[in-house]
């Protein structure tokens, strides 16, 4: 029964550890199936221009528009990035549409583009993105305190359970197990 436990603990500090790598898990998000746009009039009109296919003009007014709103963060930023890069793929220009997608990603690490949007060639350039991409921090798995953690957290569990694996007493005095006896000889009968 203790060993049942330790086992159950052991699955949730594993789980938690993947829990703080950020693991983008895009099976448990459910599909947009309408998408908001931007209220800002400029990333309207970038949406405008790609679906009307000018996306020179839908890139020139997106990059103007992260050009003058430095601070420009979440949705908004995330929309004018992903038409930059959609468009950029549209022109012919990979790396263009990369390092969109790279800065997507350093606006929100779990982005991903949805199935059901994003053309396969598109989901493909954000790949090779992410593989190449430089994110600030790195993976909360390379760090050491990370690990530090983890070790400190299973040691404890380790010596709140005694140290013994069965949890079920029985032993010899001292926390020793005792040995069974040794059988009895077999008796000649001759």
């Amino acid at each position: 029964m203790r060993r049942t436990s330790l086992r159950s603990v052991a699955a949730l500090c594993i789980a938690l550890q993947f829990a703080q790598m950020g693991l983008g898990l895009p099976w448990l998000r459910p599909a947009l199936a309408q998408e908001r746009h931007s209220q800002m009039p400029d990333i309207q009109k970038g949406w405008e221009y790609w679906n009307d296919g000018n996306y020179r003009d839908a890139i020139q007014i997106l990059r103007n528009v992260l050009k003058t709103n430095p601070t420009l963060s979440g949705q908004d930023r995330i929309q004018a990035l992903r038409l930059i890069a959609q468009s950029s793929l549209s022109l012919g220009d990979e790396s263009a549409s990369q390092e969109a997608f790279c800065q997507i990603l350093k606006t929100e690490r779990s982005w991903v583009p949805d199935a059901t949007i994003f053309t396969p060639a598109e989901r493909e350039v954000f790949a090779k993105a992410k593989a190449t991409c430089k994110l600030p921090g790195g993976s909360l798995m390379s760090k050491p305190w990370v690990w530090g953690v983890g070790l400190l957290a299973v040691g404890g569990i380790a010596a709140a359970s005694g140290g013994h694996s069965s949890g079920g007493g029985g032993g010899a005095p001292g926390g020793a197990t005792a040995l069974p006896q040794p059988p009895v000889p077999p008796q000649d009968r001759n």
